[in-house]
């Protein structure tokens, strides 16, 4: 059981996917990433045509924003390094704005690296318990999402889903359940018409 908990974290991962173009070695926007982009991604890794599509709202703002239907967001870094980021609804600019202090590598192979807070999975453990007679227990999720541009200016963004929980109700686990690429299209800039 400890082999196949250590196995399931190291899960192949999926790779670039080859028909896209490739990631640009543009050093001046790692250090200071700056646009716009669809919030709605124009191309993704995962094969199954119902696969879902990852909106960047949720990247950076979780479920927070699901109620509002965000067009795009625009990313400005700051003199100190972080990277801001604003939600836009047309041509209206959400409150709801995140700063993110940069990676400890900005310009690696992970170069932003965006982490979503722990998702509890408290109403499932239940249910998952019962069926699974206390064999796995995922008790939380977390996404890691790290952001690049490609030479088509595109904001390609690798997304990984973690989740922890309990093995026989006393081994902790950590394990990767899912990893796919998405591709954000540039979007005009606007200039803000009205603060909501």
């Amino acid at each position: 059981m400890v082999v196949a908990l250590l196995a399931c974290g190291c899960a192949a991962t999926t790779p670039y996917p080859d028909e896209w173009t490739r990631v640009t070695a543009d050093d001046e926007w790692c250090r200071h990433p700056s646009g716009n982009f669809a919030n709605l991604p124009v191309g993704s890794s995962e094969s199954a045509p119902d696969a879902p599509l990852l909106p960047l709202a949720e990247v950076f703002f979780g479920p927070l924003l699901s109620g509002f239907e965000v067009t795009h967001l625009s990313f400005e870094t700051l003199d100190s390094g972080e990277l801001r980021v604003r939600p836009w609804v047309g041509q209206s600019v959400l409150q709801e704005v995140r700063t993110i202090p940069p990676a400890a590598d900005r310009c690696g192979r992970e170069r932003w690296l965006v982490r979503s807070g722990w998702e509890t999975h408290a109403t499932d453990t239940a249910y998952i318990g019962f069926w699974s007679a206390g064999t796995l227990l995922p008790l939380a999720s977390q996404g890691y999402f790290s952001l690049e541009r490609n030479a088509d200016g595109q904001l390609v963004v690798y997304a990984v889903a973690r989740t922890a929980g309990m093995a026989l109700y006393f081994i902790p686990f950590r394990a990767r359940i899912a990893d796919a690429w998405f591709a954000y299209a540039p979007h005009p800039a606007l200039e803000i018409h009205d603060v909501q």
